[in-house]
C-alpha cells in the first residue's frame, strides 16, 4: 500500500460510521423538502399568471421572484443530495474517504451560500417593513 493510498482512508469507528450515516439520512430528508418547496413555487409561479386580480407590484417581478427561488431551492435540494451521497461513501466504501469527504463537504458549502443569501434578503425585507411601518 502506497503512502497516498493509506492517507486516501480514513478509519471510522463501528459508531461513527453510523452517524455518518444518519447525518447523511437527513440531509436526503432536508433535500426532499427543498424540492418539495421548489415545486411549490413552480406552482405558485403558475397561479401568478392565472389570478385576474391586479396586483401591487408587476406580475413579472413576482413571477421572476419566484422563478428565482425555484432555482435556489432545487439546488440547495442537490447540493444536500450530493453531500448526502458522498458522506454515505465514506461510511460504506474505504477506497477514497478524504476525497469523498472533502467533495461532501464542499456540496454543503454552496447550501450554505445559499442560506446565506437567503438570510440576507431576510435580513433586507426586515428592514424594508420596519422602514415603511415608520413611515
Amino acid at each position: 500500500m502506497t503512502n497516498e493510498e493509506s492517507l486516501a482512508r480514513i478509519p471510522f469507528s463501528a459508531e461513527i460510521e453510523k452517524r455518518i450515516l444518519n447525518q447523511a439520512f437527513w440531509m436526503n430528508l432536508v433535500a426532499i423538502i427543498l424540492y418539495i418547496a421548489a415545486i411549490g413555487c413552480a406552482v405558485g409561479l403558475v397561479g401568478v399568471f392565472m389570478i385576474k386580480v391586479s396586483l401591487p407590484i408587476s406580475t413579472s417581478i413576482v413571477a421572476a421572484g419566484l422563478l428565482i427561488l425555484v432555482g435556489l431551492f432545487a439546488y440547495q435540494g442537490y447540493s444536500l443530495n450530493d453531500a448526502s451521497h458522498y458522506f454515505k461513501l465514506v461510511a460504506r466504501k474505504d477506497e477514497a474517504d478524504q476525497e469523498y469527504v472533502a467533495e461532501g463537504f464542499e456540496k454543503i458549502k454552496v447550501f450554505f451560500m445559499i442560506e446565506g443569501f437567503f438570510m440576507v434578503l431576510a435580513f433586507i425585507a426586515g428592514l424594508f417593513s420596519l422602514s415603511v411601518g415608520i413611515l
